[in-house]
């Protein structure tokens, strides 16, 4: 994929327009693609991404993990 582009992958997972991405989204993502996650493993998965720890991911921290992965 020669052009990602981080904002628009975020806005399309926040469903509900919050500013964040919240454990449900994210599960209601993998879930739309077919795959089985627990409420342990979208919580882990939310977990990992939220540096403030607050429950949920902002961009901010999205674009974050996606610059280290990049890096």
């Amino acid at each position: 994929m020669p052009y990602f582009n981080v904002f628009e992958a975020f806005n399309s997972l926040d469903q509900n327009d919050s500013g964040c991405i919240s454990r449900e989204e994210f599960k209601r993502l993998i879930m739309s693609r077919g795959f089985y996650v627990s409420e342990k493993e979208a919580t882990e998965i939310v977990e990992k991404m939220d540096r403030n720890k607050d429950g949920r991911v902002s961009f901010a921290e999205v674009s974050s993990c996606f610059n280290n992965q990049l890096a």
